[in-house]
């Protein structure tokens, strides 16, 4: 019965698997083979065999060294979630006896630019030291809100902060903060502090609007629901929060960031009408990372301490 029902996983050894993720990461069969204590001819004699199952190259030399085929590019997210579903089973029995054990050595955090918590290493230095201290782990913090659900779905990031419209079958999600959006000026722009009727919203045009390049996509649908009109065009969009204070503070330029950022980096807020712009603010990963023990200790740590704080 399990013969006709899964035939070419009975004919093939799956550990061939294994072998192609790390030829596909890797690029390099020396690599590969130290990393399964084999030799060289050994892994590309699997490479052969896995080059006849699916009948195509797989990697190919160049002048930089072997590169991914067509097909390649293809396989390897796959392969990737395969991979760690299989670490995930051997790890059951850690995920019931509360046992931290990582199972990466590197994990990737995606938020927008106008949060402010990721500025506390701090924060997750004590995450590591409280779930045992010795636990050869590293971090990678990228700033952005651009393709970080792709980027969730194939296993390039662990973790986003932000939120999106759509919430993909292999994902979960939890709520986390409200962050509530102004606009924002310098100290001594001559809007500063001033409080601006919703109808004479356009007095800002007689300023120039500086944008964060990256920002949530619901942000645009809350805009106009409160304010009943598309967002300023942008004179300039810039990836930095920072920067975009320094020009705020440098010029009579204004722009629309979270109140957080706004009281942080020393701004000034511009009141329009009577209601604020909050956004709901989710922690995002995928399922596949369920029974990862470290993965769970840090998103409860996220968590608990999200709901705490201004970020």
């Amino acid at each position: 019965m399990y013969r006709s029902g899964f035939p070419k996983t009975l004919r093939y050894n799956s550990d061939l698997l294994i072998v192609l993720y790390l030829l596909l990461k890797l690029k390099n069969v020396k690599a590969v083979a130290a990393q399964l204590h084999l030799t060289p001819p050994a892994v590309s004699q699997k490479l052969s065999r896995l080059r006849e199952i699916f009948n195509d190259p797989l990697l190919v030399r160049s002048k930089k060294g072997m590169i991914l085929t067509t097909l390649s590019e293809v396989l390897l997210p796959s392969l990737e979630s395969i991979v760690l579903k299989i670490e995930n089973f051997y790890n059951i029995s850690e995920y019931y006896n509360n046992t931290i054990i990582p199972l990466k050595r590197e994990y990737v955090l995606s938020v927008n630019a106008d949060t402010h918590f990721y500025e506390d290493i701090g924060f997750l230095d004590a995450c590591v030291q409280e779930s045992g201290g010795d636990l050869d782990v590293s971090f990678s913090i990228l700033l952005r809100d651009d393709n970080s659900i792709h980027d969730l779905l194939s296993a390039k990031l662990d973790f986003y902060f932000g939120n999106v419209n759509v919430l993909e079958d292999n994902l979960t999600r939890i709520k986390v903060s409200d962050l509530e959006y102004s606009f924002a000026v310098g100290k001594h722009h001559p809007l500063a502090g001033k409080k601006i009727k919703l109808s004479s919203i356009d007095e800002l045009n007689e300023f120039k609007y500086i944008a964060l390049l990256s920002l949530p996509e619901k942000l645009e649908e809350k805009y106009n629901d409160v304010f009943g009109r598309e967002p300023f065009r942008p004179f300039i969009k810039i990836q930095s929060i920072r920067t975009i204070a320094d020009f705020l503070n440098r010029s009579d330029y204004f722009s629309f960031l979270t109140v957080c950022s706004i009281n942080k980096l020393g701004l000034s807020r511009v009141y329009v009408g009577t209601e604020s712009i909050f956004l709901q603010q989710y922690l995002y990963w995928h399922k596949n990372m369920e029974n990862d023990s470290f993965h769970r200790y840090l998103r409860n740590s996220f968590i608990e301490t999200l709901s705490k704080k201004d970020v």
